[in-house]
């Protein structure tokens, strides 16, 4: 099993689950979206970092590894259709 997630880390140090996807490319796909789907604007406003977490071991028994950190989307920049998550000005 693999699995794949994005977590908003606020400057309190909570953390808001984001996507949750099969593989890396597929949330880092659809990351940006969900992350203006799922936050208000206050929370939006609060969150320091985002971070890209894989699941390591068997589906009962594991744990979340970060992966890297992602930058967080800025509603601006967000441009219908682009590909791999990648954020562009429009």
């Amino acid at each position: 099993m693999q699995g794949w997630r994005a977590i908003a880390v606020n400057n309190m140090g909570e953390e808001h689950l984001i996507f949750v996807g099969l593989s890396y490319e597929q949330v880092k796909r659809n990351y940006a979206d969900a992350f203006f789907t799922i936050l208000t604007d206050d929370e939006q406003a609060d969150i320091r970092n985002l971070q890209m977490q894989r699941w390591i071991g068997v589906a009962d028994s594991g744990k979340w590894v970060l992966q890297d950190e992602i930058r967080v989307p800025k509603k601006q920049a967000i441009k219908e259709g682009v590909e791999d998550g990648e954020l562009q000005p429009v």
